[in-house]
């Protein structure tokens, strides 16, 4: 058993780690020529700075996650929580492609869309986890060690009505105004998750 769970761990860090470094990577590209040509500003690094946040932050907390309880769940289980956790980091490359302001001009999907589609995504996952755990623990006592992160739902949703509410108050998400507001938000989330929550101490 403990082989399987080790198995599990490999192929799990491998996808997760593959797919967001290359969603790292392509941040930088999308964002390193106007940086070295023009320096930091708000324009072409805010969006970056708040990308780069909500990647750690999804890292962090999908990869322990993964490895506190997920590796040693029912093997249907573990296999949705993967697949969830690619998904997301799949939306993370998309999210990497629309880190200038520039690149959301008149596109269908932009950096404030796709936050949202990550973040509704992550509360669809805690929310269907939950009754499968629910539906698990009815048949095995086993199920009762799994834990639920609610804790990502309730901040994700939270930041989700954050992100309509400030464009409806300010009107554009890509004005100076609006890129320190994403900044902030995902800069308090960041803060929120991965040091009150304090998922990092399971390491």
């Amino acid at each position: 058993m403990n082989e399987q769970f080790e198995k599990r761990k490999i192929i799990s860090s491998f996808l997760l780690t593959v797919l967001i470094g290359h969603a790292l990577k392509n941040m930088i590209d999308s964002v390193q020529g106007q940086i070295l040509s023009d320096g930091l500003t708000v324009s072409n690094s805010f969006l970056a700075f708040s990308f780069f946040l909500v990647t750690i932050r999804f890292f962090i907390g999908n990869q322990l996650h993964l490895f506190k309880g997920s590796i040693e769940s029912p093997g249907f289980l573990w296999l949705f929580d993967t697949i969830i956790i690619v998904i997301e980091s799949i939306i993370l490359i998309l999210l990497s492609n629309v880190c200038l302001v520039e690149k959301n001009l008149g596109v269908y999907l932009g950096f404030k869309e796709l936050l949202i589609i990550l973040f509704a995504i992550d509360i669809f996952w805690v929310l269907t986890q939950n009754i499968m755990i629910w539906r698990g623990r009815k048949k095995e006592k086993t199920w009762k060690t799994i834990s639920v992160p609610w804790g990502w739902a309730i901040l994700n949703f939270t930041l989700c009505l954050l992100l309509l509410f400030g464009e409806f108050l300010l009107g554009d998400i890509y004005s100076v105004v609006g890129l320190y507001f994403l900044l902030v938000i995902n800069l308090i989330a960041f803060v929120v998750d991965v040091i009150l929550i304090d998922y990092y101490k399971a390491i």
